[in-house]
């Protein structure tokens, strides 16, 4: 492939992953991605006190709290605007910082395998155009920030594997301890790192420059997120506390079905997904709907679930319509399902020729750099899966944070190919060209779908969803539409609409009128909690 030409096409695959990420930050609604309205309380917390919260006060107030100070400051710095587009401005920030993952892939992929152009778009490509990538770019949460971060993080390794000094041990500490001060999955990141360097260190016997890297990038990590996870073992005795143990959050994850994971629950694939496009097979929020005869571990496979959700919508319902109400829907995940296992195979091609490399050759600081913070976050994976077995902890962004050493395998794996059949990258390339237009054609919010108008299997979520944008607009001053919106979610019965109309009634002096509301929904909340 000529300059020229490498070039030109990345510069269109620039163009076009820029103007589908500005597209669904605009257009998806903002509390709807996964726990939104619980980031955003957070957010709101942090703009009005400033001090960060207990782990156990709020829906998501166990996060570490950069992403949100971040946030926190854009809302108050908007102060007098939509709230909506409030929120909305600092994840636009998010969702083009999310580019960095394929800059930071091309950057590895060029430095190991140089020479290789058509190699160097297609690993970027799948950055960019990456179905989980574009439909949660847009959702509100932390997942988009400690990805990035962790993405420095990887390059900020292989720079310091490359030339190890204090100050480039200090940079690696630097990004480290911010990704730790954003999200606990970091630790994969800091497990990885300090895994490779330790082990380069013994291998050969460095002892001097190795523990000096070691100690420089700890103590830096340290100084930056530290005092967090002190004040957490001093509060609850473990760093990483989570709201899990109390009582709203347990109620709603023990009501759900809960998965027996065991050995086949990760070690089998359902094919099925092929043709029914949702996971896990048979679910559904309000009744187990378990097809007689298939192996439980079989339609609740992890692995499934992943590639459902890293491919496609699998769960329904949150940026598609539910496959089982939208028969285009349904074609869509077939499509994308069935289009994706190339690149997946090839992924895992790369990981065989990655073993094979350090088999034959011995250490390789790269190929040790990947495979050590791949390992530590699939590690980290399982142990939640287990922890918490039920659907929502198999969501494809968990594995973001790692997004480049997918699109490393990926381009060992094309490399493999280019070698015994050096023909057939081309069709690779077309292959991964219909698919990269179709992930932008379906997940292009407001094309063939529009997250706005998609309706819940879960009872009240909508009215739920209503009542909480109401909350938004109390948060931002606009009491006006705040009441609307309560109004609207109290004529499906949504017991906390009455109790926000309720707040307001006091606020306005009404005292009898705060009663009758506090008293109707103290009737309906029973039954709907």
């Amino acid at each position: 492939m000529r300059r020229a030409t490498f070039i030109a096409v990345a510069a269109v695959m620039t163009a076009v992953a820029v103007a589908v990420r500005i597209n669904n930050v605009a257009v998806f609604p903002s509390l709807r991605g996964y726990d939104g309205f619980g980031h955003f309380t957070y957010i709101w917390y942090l703009a009005e006190t400033w001090r960060v919260p207990l782990s156990t006060a709020g829906w998501s107030f166990f996060h570490p709290p950069l992403y949100y100070a971040f946030m926190a400051s854009v809302w108050n710095l908007a102060s007098g605007t939509d709230p909506v587009l409030r929120l909305k401005a600092g994840t636009m920030v998010m969702a083009l910082a999310s580019l960095s993952h394929a800059w930071v892939s091309y950057v590895v992929v060029r430095r190991y395998l140089p020479g290789r152009r058509l190699i160097h778009l297609l690993a970027p490509g799948l950055m960019l155009f990456l179905p989980v990538h574009i439909y949660s770019v847009a959702f509100l949460g932390n997942e988009g920030l400690n990805a990035v971060l962790c993405s420095w993080s990887l390059l900020a390794l292989l720079w310091v594997l490359e030339r190890e000094s204090w100050q480039r041990a200090a940079m690696l500490g630097l990004v480290l301890g911010l990704a730790m001060l954003t999200k606990f999955s970091a630790l994969a990141l800091v497990a990885g790192s300090f895994a490779t360097l330790g082990l380069r260190m013994v291998l050969r016997r460095h002892w001097a420059t190795g523990l000096r890297t070691l100690v420089v990038m700890g103590a830096v990590m340290m100084v930056v997120c530290g005092w967090y996870y002190a004040r957490n073992v001093s509060l609850y005795g473990t760093p990483f506390k989570l709201s899990r143990d109390e009582f709203m959050v347990a109620h709603v994850e023990n009501t759900q079905p809960q998965a027996k994971r065991g050995v086949l629950d990760y070690i089998t694939f359902d094919p099925m997904i092929f043709r029914r496009p949702t996971w896990p097979r048979g679910f559904s929020y309000t009744e187990d709907l378990t097809p007689e005869g298939a192996p439980r571990f079989l339609r609740e496979s992890v692995w499934t679930g992943m590639y459902a959700n890293a491919w496609f919508d699998g769960f329904g319902g949150w940026v598609l319509p539910s496959v089982l109400s939208s028969e285009h829907a349904r074609r869509s995940g077939q499509a994308l399902l069935v289009l994706g296992v190339l690149p997946s195979a090839l992924v895992l091609v790369g990981l065989w020729e990655a073993a094979a490399r350090l088999r034959r050759g011995g250490w390789d600081d790269t190929l040790v750099a990947m495979g050590a913070v791949f390992a530590a976050m699939v590690a980290i994976f399982i142990h939640g899966t287990r922890v918490v077995p039920i659907p929502a902890s198999v969501k494809a962004t968990y594995f973001i944070p790692i997004a480049v050493t997918f699109s490393f395998w990926f381009a060992l794996g094309l490399e493999r190919l280019g070698r015994w059949r050096p023909r057939w990258l081309a069709l690779v390339g077309l292959e991964c060209s219909a698919l990269a237009a179709l992930s932008v054609a379906v997940f292009w919010q407001g094309f063939l779908f529009d997250a706005s108008k998609i309706g819940h299997a879960i009872p009240f979520y909508d009215a739920s969803l209503v009542n909480h944008h109401g909350i938004l607009y109390y948060a931002g001053g606009d009491r006006t539409s705040a009441r609307e919106r309560f109004v609207a979610s109290s004529f499906e019965d949504w017991h906390l609409a009455y109790e926000n109309l309720a707040h307001l009634a006091l606020e306005e002096g009404k005292p009898e009128e705060a009663h009758a509301l506090l008293f109707r929904a103290s009737r309906l909340q029973p039954e709907q909690a």
